[in-house]
């Protein structure tokens, strides 16, 4: 944990000796303080990644992956929230709510995906109606090849 002023980061790594029993693979739960504003940096590989914050205030999250299932629920409770995945051979779901304007940028390569509410904007650009007037931002940054990527919308 390193700490300046009313900031602290914390770095958690698996280490290599870490032994994987029966294949049952390795697991980590973390619960959060749902007071302050969350900034995130997330470098994963071949992993299930779940990830539930729409109880928080989220600012940033970064996710770089690679043969992943990333699997994110962003709430409405700060002003704007930037997301970025760079990912590859992934399956990527994202919630958003319903009532935040959303917009996704991003190339996906031989990829699949789903954005049921959006508008084309132009090529990689997708955008909820309203965006512009929208008070709650969400931003989507994706970098994916050979991947499923959808965005839901939800109430």
């Amino acid at each position: 944990v390193e700490s300046i002023g009313e900031k602290a980061t914390v770095f958690i790594k698996q280490n290599s000796d870490i032994k994987i029993r029966n294949n049952q693979g390795n697991h980590f739960n973390l619960m959060l303080n749902t007071t302050p504003v969350w900034e995130f940096d997330f470098d994963i590989g071949a992993a299930e990644f779940d990830f539930d914050l729409s109880n928080h205030k989220l600012s940033r999250l970064d996710i770089d992956g690679g043969a992943a299932s990333i699997d994110l629920r962003i709430g409405s409770l700060h002003p704007l929230t930037e997301v970025g995945i760079d990912a590859g051979a992934s399956s990527i779901e994202i919630r958003v709510p319903s009532t935040s304007g959303c917009r996704i940028l991003g190339t996906t390569v031989l990829s699949s995906r789903s954005f049921e509410g959006f508008d084309k904007i132009d090529k990689g650009h997708y955008e909820t109606p309203g965006y512009g007037d929208a008070t709650q931002k969400i931003n989507i940054r994706v970098d994916a090849a050979v991947s499923s990527f959808t965005v839901i919308r939800e109430d």
